[in-house]
């Protein structure tokens, strides 16, 4: 789901009452879409209301789709990236302090120690969102390709690239036409145990392309703590 497609639609609130608390959520109308739940841009819960919603609504998969992503959307916004002012992001445990400057040498970022300096014009808030988005995969990267070095080494898989992008459906993925493990900006908050349990089961792809019990004996030769990790991101469901 394209999430710009979320902005443009016709939309209206929804209230349900879920486990002793009522839940509001943003609904959005795409006829020419399949009926499902997703998080927006800010990791919101959404449902696409779509051709097939007056199926969709009445069955089972419904409430374990509205379930599902609820408490993604709950663990998102937990472990965010950015704090609610965007004033300041958290990186492998590190905090950095965010400070935006409004210049003419828009489209330029300097890191200080554990300062960014964004230079954007014009109060641009998507320009400075890509700006600090660079920022943070320029300071994360160099940990990161050492952490994936090391593990495909000692896993004895060939990864050929590594690649960053700001999703929110998975934290990660594998991709086996290149050999590339992408990471989601927001997995860049998680402190390097996660990060290098996110490691572990994306190379654990290059040889298993789905989550059989093969793949989970493999995974346990190189983490026998899985178990523990799996409960807190919830890989499993995501199907990454």
């Amino acid at each position: 789901m394209k999430n710009k497609l979320l902005d443009f639609c016709e939309s209206y609130y929804k209230s349900t009452f879920f486990h002793g608390k009522h839940i509001t959520y943003k609904v959005c109308v795409l006829k020419n879409q399949v009926s499902q739940f997703t998080l927006d841009n800010s990791n919101n819960l959404i449902l696409i209301e779509g051709k097939d919603f007056e199926i969709f609504k009445d069955t089972s998969f419904f409430k374990k789709q509205f379930e599902y992503y609820l408490n993604k959307s709950k663990k998102c916004l937990s472990m965010s990236l950015f704090n609610k002012d965007i004033d300041s992001v958290g990186i492998f445990g590190n905090k950095f302090k965010i400070l935006p400057i409004n210049s003419s040498s828009k489209g330029k970022y300097e890191i200080f120690g554990n300062k960014i300096y964004v230079h954007f014009a014009n109060n641009n808030q998507i320009q400075k969102q890509k700006l600090i988005n660079k920022a943070i995969i320029n300071i994360a990267n160099p940990y990161v390709t050492k952490q994936v070095n090391f593990w495909s080494k000692k896993m004895k898989a060939q990864i050929a690239n590594v690649l960053y992008k700001d999703m929110v459906s998975y934290y990660a993925y594998y991709s086996t036409k290149n050999q590339t493990i992408t990471f989601s900006l927001q997995s860049l908050s998680f402190d390097k145990d996660t990060f290098d349990y996110l490691i572990i089961h994306e190379i654990s792809h290059y040889f298993f392309q789905n989550h059989s019990k093969d793949f989970w004996l493999f995974l346990e030769n190189f983490c026998p703590n899985w178990h523990e990790f799996e409960k807190n991101l919830n890989f499993r469901n995501q199907q990454s």
